[in-house]
């Protein structure tokens, strides 16, 4: 979700390292520190698709070669894959479930199992497209659910809208997911109306089922929080959000890490930016900045200098 402006969340790619009509947004990806190194070196531009802009990487399980990320075909975000082969990349394919919804911010499972992504689509069949109601305003057809599909060896499944607990509006976006499965996402409050801002939720995975979200202690929903990315074993978790320091035209990234049940108090850690990814080794921050370009931020460094804070809040998992 792009905090920088109001605009609604669109379909959204990334170059890294590759030409406009072949740009990613990957899900999973063993190798995707090469497209990130790439991407820096170059400092390529963003692409810009009707107002939003992302970096969309999620946290790739050992070993698997392949990337889902979001491309637009006919002003609409569909959800493609491109495998590897040595040092050379698959012509990326559609989805066969994508085919017809604004399919956005795909996040892989750790083991590959499945994908969890945002899509517009309605819950039942012969549905419109789902509004997006946030910022005080309505965006029609710019809503966003939750949606998980299995992965196997027989392809891809039909995907499946996760339970109403965590979709109570039309408004949830910016998936990451946690190696034990647990599910960290941004919605509005449900009785908001819209009005609200955007807020932290986590819920867990107990015996394959998502448990009620609940919100993070540290995001209130009257200040804007957005795009979670968490470490896989939770001891922290990154987001940008429009709290100060940020000023009023745009969000700044945060840090804070687990503290028993609970979490720190938020670190910022002095970048403009949103959509925070981290790379593979969890060393390096990537994230849009304000002139729309991809960053490379030292977080193994940024906490080998703030060793005191990173101390005091890693402790048991939440």
């Amino acid at each position: 979700m792009n905090a920088i402006s109001s605009s609604p969340p669109s379909s959204r790619a990334s170059i890294l390292g590759v030409p406009a009509a072949e740009a990613y947004e990957p899900a999973s990806l063993d190798a995707c520190a090469e497209l990130f190194a790439r991407a820096a070196e170059r400092k390529l531009r963003l692409g810009i698709i009707g107002g939003g802009s992302a970096l969309g990487v999620g946290n790739p399980p050992t070993g698997l070669d392949a990337v889902v990320f979001t491309r637009s075909v006919d002003k609409t975000a569909r959800l493609f894959v491109a495998e590897r082969n040595g040092s050379n990349w698959s012509a990326p394919q559609p989805l066969p479930f994508s085919t017809q919804w604004q399919d956005i911010e795909p996040a892989m499972a750790p083991d590959g199992s499945s994908l969890v992504f945002i899509s517009n689509r309605p819950e039942q069949d012969g549905g419109a497209a789902l509004d997006g109601f946030f910022n005080g305003q309505r965006f029609p057809g710019r809503g966003g659910n939750l949606w998980q599909v299995a992965y196997g060896k027989n392809g891809w499944g039909k995907p499946q809208r996760l339970p109403a607990l965590l979709n109570t509006n039309s408004s949830v976006f910016a998936p990451a997911l946690a190696a034990d499965g647990t599910l960290y996402f941004m919605r509005t409050d449900a009785d908001a109306d819209g009005k609200g801002a955007f807020r932290l939720f986590r819920s867990r995975l107990l015996h394959g089922q998502y448990q009620a979200p609940q919100p993070l202690p540290f995001s209130d929903g009257v200040t804007g929080d957005f795009d979670p990315v968490v470490a896989p074993d939770q001891s922290y978790l990154v987001f940008s959000s429009q709290r100060a320091p940020a000023t009023a035209a745009g969000s700044e990234l945060f840090i804070v890490f687990a503290r028993g049940e609970g979490w720190s108090a938020p670190q910022p850690l002095g970048v403009a930016g949103v959509e925070p990814r981290l790379s593979p080794d969890r060393a390096m921050l990537y994230y849009s900045a304000p002139d729309r370009r991809v960053h490379a931020f030292d977080l193994h460094g940024w906490l080998g200098k703030h060793s005191a804070v990173a101390d005091a809040g890693h402790a048991a998992n939440p």
